[in-house]
């Protein structure tokens, strides 16, 4: 009897450690688990956190003191709002010292519904985003700035263009080409100078005068490109989801059926259209009274010509 309940006790006792060892498991791997979230949560505040830092790119920061760079930047992004993001990034780039371009800021309205919800008036609910597209002008060394500013007012970045284009041999090119029209220009006066006939002077005047224009093209494209390498130029889409507009208007389906004619007048109508469709048929029929005649002329010609013979019947 006494090594019955002692086999007792430790069948008891062994299915309990199992329990507490099960427990135990459990745990470690609710805290494991549990370490594992915080971890992967940490993990996407940083990739928010960081959000400002994908608009940054080292093609518009990268310097150079031999070569000189055309920067461009397009970018398309939605943010929450398109308004006060408009007013954010117009007073960001006016602190960097830049300029705006183009500022065009449009309401596109999607589908429109129409709900009754009495007898004389009904709710209109329209769907709308607004969007701008600006383009602005931003001092090169202010543009990496820019760029890491922008990462504050998107929600989603559509895309994220970046172009450096380097520009040093165009204006080694604009330096040689003037150099060269100087000294034709030089060569030409001196030639000048020495006289000759009239017709020779006036052709090497037309010469000279040809020779000034294209320096000053000369000189305009390179400023035009100097321009370009002091200033980026900047192509901003922003926009954002979609909103609706609620707003109380007349039920007109209700207004037509109540001002709708009675049926005695309608019928009163109907016979005045059919009496008005008869009157017309009768009229093109006079008026191609010419037409009928010739086609009745037709059948009857055609009836003569092609009629079968009559086979005589054999008795």
């Amino acid at each position: 009897m006494k090594s019955t309940n002692v086999l007792k006790i430790g069948i008891l006792s062994i299915l309990f450690s199992m329990v507490l060892f099960s427990c135990e498991k459990q745990a470690a791997s609710y805290e494991n688990g549990a370490s594992e979230v915080s971890t992967e949560m940490k993990s996407d505040e940083a990739v928010v956190s960081d959000s400002t830092s994908i608009t940054s790119s080292s093609a518009a920061t990268y310097q150079d003191k031999n070569r000189q760079f055309k920067r461009t930047v397009d970018v398309s992004m939605e943010v929450k709002d398109v308004y006060k993001s408009t007013i954010a990034l117009e007073k960001s780039i006016a602190d960097l010292g830049g300029f705006i371009t183009t500022s065009h800021l449009t309401n596109i309205q999607g589908e429109k519904e129409i709900f009754p919800i009495s007898s004389d008036s009904a709710k209109e609910v329209t769907k709308y985003h607004l969007e701008n597209q600006m383009t602005a002008r931003i001092p090169q060394n202010k543009l990496g700035s820019f760029l890491h500013s922008l990462g504050s007012q998107f929600t989603v970045l559509f895309h994220r263009k970046i172009e450096a284009e380097d520009v040093s041999l165009d204006f080694k090119y604009s330096e040689l080409e003037n150099k060269t029209q100087n000294e034709i220009n030089s060569k030409l006066n001196k030639t000048l100078n020495k006289g000759g006939k009239i017709t020779d002077e006036s052709d090497v005047i037309e010469r000279i005068q040809e020779n000034e224009t294209q320096k000053n093209t000369n000189t305009v494209s390179k400023l035009k490109l100097k321009d370009e390498v002091n200033f980026s130029t900047i192509s901003i889409l922003i926009t954002e989801k979609e909103k609706a507009q609620v707003q109380n208007v007349v039920n007109w389906s209700s207004y037509t059926q109540s001002y709708s004619p009675d049926l005695a007048f309608r019928m009163k109508e109907g016979l005045f259209s059919g009496y008005v469709i008869l009157e017309n048929i009768l009229v093109f029929i006079i008026h191609s009274w010419s037409v009928i005649l010739i086609l009745i002329g037709l059948f009857f010609l055609y009836k003569k010509l092609f009629r079968k013979p009559e086979q005589t019947i054999k008795k």
